[in-house]
């Protein structure tokens, strides 16, 4: 009898357990990932969003960013259309072209908000 009151015990108390845990599992919210974007002026093969180590990239760190590589047109193509646009990625090669058609924006400025980088 007692042998049964003890199993009985330890099997409810691992049910808890394991919902517990599976409830955790499931409604947990993820941390919001802010998304980046980069364009690389050389030949690469873009790995896409669905990458599994990019994912857990993105976990550990809060950000993701979608990688952009000359795929059939030259690096002065891309760019001019960059500056037709007027829109441009959030890390881009400080080009000549950028600079002539007043892209880029000095960094001076924005260095004390970002001690960790300056040092």
């Amino acid at each position: 009898m007692k042998k049964k009151i003890v199993s009985t015990l330890v099997v409810i108390g691992l049910l808890i357990v394991l919902g517990g845990y599976s409830y955790n599992v499931q409604y947990r919210q993820k941390p919001e990932i802010k998304h980046f974007t980069a364009f690389f002026s050389v030949t690469g093969r873009p790995l896409g969003m669905q990458n599994d180590i990019k994912e857990i990239i993105a976990d550990k760190i809060g950000a993701d960013c979608e990688e952009n590589w000359l795929v059939g047109q030259s690096k002065e193509e891309v760019l001019n259309s960059y500056i037709a646009s007027g829109e441009y990625p959030d890390f881009i090669l400080g080009e000549k072209a950028l600079l002539e058609a007043d892209a880029l924006i000095p960094i001076d400025e924005y260095w004390d908000d970002y001690p960790n980088i300056r040092n």
